[in-house]
């Protein structure tokens, strides 16, 4: 792309990619690059601190475990609340993820093949751990608890039954973050023929039943939901 003159002083640049509150941006509208480059930062911190601390094994594997989640998972899924993801996103995060865990229990791709090793074995030497799937789900979870008490007046609130009059392209639509949101609300029982998507608002508002209904259907623990230091 061209820049654009103004005047003989100024101009506009175009950028292919931009960061901005943490996020990047990309004429493709999706969260891919973000993604990576959210992958890219948690690996190099990880790598950083496996050797004293992850896979060290004077450490408790429970206190490990609790310490890559709150610090490498946080930077891996940071802004994951607002993702609209495609299956090859979720799988990049899962490969990211159960590689982590591997490395903390000190197995190699060759032990996993030799000894037929599957990713929930890996997870259950981890503490039990949880997938990558289920903490983005967590704390989409806990965002839309969030929005569900918030002002009609606020912007978040306002974007969420947003509605663009503009005629729909030719072609399976473009995954957005109302996609993301639908289907997390029906892996939480709430089923759209039968009009229970409308009342999902009116559940989240009090967080103790939201947080045991997420609970129980994403399998954790009790109290993964209110207590961030777990999840």
């Amino acid at each position: 792309m061209e820049d654009i003159v103004i005047d003989e002083d100024r101009f506009m640049s175009f950028c292919i990619k931009f960061k901005y509150l943490g996020s990047y941006f990309v004429p493709e509208l999706n969260d891919t690059a973000d993604i990576t480059e959210r992958i890219s930062q948690a690996r190099k911190l990880f790598g950083s601190m496996n050797q004293r601390v992850f896979s060290n094994k004077e450490i408790p594997i429970d206190i490990r475990r609790r310490l890559y989640q709150a610090i490498v998972v946080n930077i891996a899924l940071w802004g994951s609340e607002s993702w609209a993801l495609k299956e090859a996103d979720r799988s990049k995060l899962e490969a990211f993820h159960h590689g982590c865990l591997r490395r903390m229990c000190g197995l190699t791709m060759w032990d996993v093949a030799e000894r037929r090793i599957t990713n929930e074995h890996v997870r259950r030497m981890v503490a039990n751990s949880p997938t990558m799937d289920s903490m983005m789900e967590l704390r989409r979870c806990r965002w839309l608890s969030k929005l569900a008490v918030m002002k009609e007046s606020r912007s978040p609130r306002r974007i969420l039954g947003a509605w663009c009059s503009t005629p729909r392209p030719t072609g399976r639509p473009q995954q957005t973050i109302r996609h993301a949101y639908i289907t997390t609300l029906r892996n939480l029982g709430f089923e759209e023929e039968k009009g229970q998507l409308k009342e999902w608002m009116a559940v989240a508002r009090d967080r103790s039943a939201w947080g045991r209904k997420v609970e129980y259907k994403l399998d954790l623990p009790p109290g993964s939901f209110t207590n961030l230091r777990r999840h």
